[in-house]
């Protein structure tokens, strides 16, 4: 569980080996035999199954330290340099609930880019949005020197190289 935050941190230091090293020991011991379950104890024998909090930690390693995803204090939402996990040439995160919009990420190994989605996935959410929740507009300001630009619905992906981070935050 603990390993999760090493592997994020290190990514964020920008100390790709160490990150996947800790990345790989959040699950390597923990998941489990034939169907693959989560065990809290090391070794064959010992630990309480379906261990859940291991899980959510790797999994916090997947979206924030691989996938860059973060909220920041003043609310915007912050994607820093994303890439793929050890071992995968590409990765995304889907329907990623922002002020009401769903944003799709995809990320691989040579560069990322977000999209304000408009479609149905069969799970009862029609268009972009959340049922009960205020749509807001969005603005996305890159840290590669780019113009602020306006996320817009049914629109081309907006494309970064790999290094680049953004912000997304509520337009004015």
């Amino acid at each position: 569980m603990t390993w999760a935050i090493h592997s994020i941190v290190y990514r964020d230091i920008g100390e790709e080996a160490e990150a996947a090293r800790f990345f790989v020991m959040g699950y390597d011991t923990y998941v489990r035999g034939a169907f693959k379950t989560w065990h809290e104890g090391y070794g064959v024998f010992g630990g309480v199954s379906t261990f859940i909090t291991g899980a959510g930690g790797w999994l916090q390693s997947v979206f924030a330290g691989y996938g860059g995803v973060r909220l920041a204090r003043d609310g915007s939402l912050l994607i820093k340099n994303p890439l793929p996990p050890p071992n995968c040439t590409a990765m995304r995160l889907r329907q990623l609930s922002y002020l009401g919009n769903l944003l799709t990420l995809e990320i691989r190994r040579d560069g990322w880019s977000v999209e304000l989605v408009a479609e149905e996935y069969g799970i009862g959410i029609n268009s972009n949005t959340l049922p009960g929740l205020p749509v807001a507009s969005l603005e996305l300001k890159a840290d590669d020197g780019t113009a602020p630009q306006k996320l817009t619905r049914n629109a081309k992906p907006t494309s970064f190289k790999v290094g680049t981070s953004a912000t997304i935050r509520k337009a004015p």
